[in-house]
């Protein structure tokens, strides 16, 4: 029996965003866009498996993050 269902490949797209639409959209005290973008990797790196990103989290001078931040 031959097995279609392709749902276990998909992916899902991450967003990317520009410097403007950083400073408009999402800028957020103690975050800047560079630890934002590197955040956004490992969520599109491990599937948005975020307890997986939490535990994989080292963003260089960032303070200690939580699934929550």
């Amino acid at each position: 029996m031959e097995n279609n269902d392709t749902r276990a490949f998909d992916t899902v797209p991450v967003p990317e965003f520009t410097d403007e639409e950083y400073q408009g959209l999402l800028a957020a005290e103690g975050w800047t866009p560079a630890e934002t973008r590197y955040l956004l990797q490992l969520a599109a790196q491990w599937d948005l498996r975020f307890l997986v990103v939490a535990d994989r989290y080292e963003y260089p001078g960032a303070p200690p993050r939580s699934v929550l931040d």
